[in-house]
């Protein structure tokens, strides 16, 4: 009769899982004897999946085939990041100016670094997607996932005298506290939003 399948547990890492790689096992049978395998680990490999080698298990009975070997796979996890699916997930700290007044922001990827715009005005806990940098697909090698991720806004400790006046400032400009006389035209209240958003920029960029 048909050898039993065996099973087996192999554990990789993040990024062998996402990008594909080759490992060198080496397992021992139900008879002691010691064989060493070649496995191919395909990119996009999720935890939990398991991969078939044919013939690699039990032998036969009286000259009939052999069993399956079965490795089930298990991912490690990679601090800062978390899969789901094809999709990968992190966070970046943003400068409170830059949530304010906008401008470039420095994410780390499974490739590597990159620069992404943010927006003026945007608000901590806001996501951004960076279509294609997730994990490839286990089903089209040609197709991958998107990194999503969550921006936290880093506010300002240890202000000097100047920044917390330029705070004051945009309280004041965003009808928080009272700006002083009641009776500022809309193209003074302009000027003094405008003047604000400049020494707020001056304030924080020395």
């Amino acid at each position: 009769s048909r050898g039993q399948d065996v099973t087996s547990d192999l554990t990789v890492t993040f990024d062998e899982a996402a990008f594909g790689c080759d490992k060198i096992i080496t397992l021992t049978g139900s008879d002691g004897r010691k064989q060493t395998l070649k496995l191919h680990i395909p990119a996009g490999m999720e935890d939990g999946k398991s991969i078939r080698l044919q013939g690699k298990g039990g032998a036969g009975i009286g000259g009939a085939q052999a069993g399956d070997l079965l490795i089930c796979i298990h991912v490690s996890e990679k601090p800062g990041f978390t899969r789901k699916g094809a999709d990968v997930y992190t966070t970046a700290n943003i400068p409170f100016t830059t949530a304010v007044l906008g401008g470039e922001a420095i994410i780390q990827t499974l490739n590597g670094r990159v620069s992404c715009h943010i927006k003026p005005g945007i608000q901590s806990g806001s996501k951004i997607r960076l279509k294609g940098k997730g994990v490839p697909s286990l089903r089209n090698k040609n197709v991958r996932g998107d990194h999503y991720v969550t921006l936290v806004v880093q506010v300002p400790t240890n202000l000097n005298e100047d920044a917390k006046e330029a705070l004051r400032k945009f309280d004041e400009a965003c009808g928080n506290r009272p700006a002083g006389s009641a009776g500022d035209s809309t193209e003074k209240s302009e000027k003094k939003k405008k003047s604000f958003m400049d020494k707020l920029k001056e304030t924080f960029e020395e």
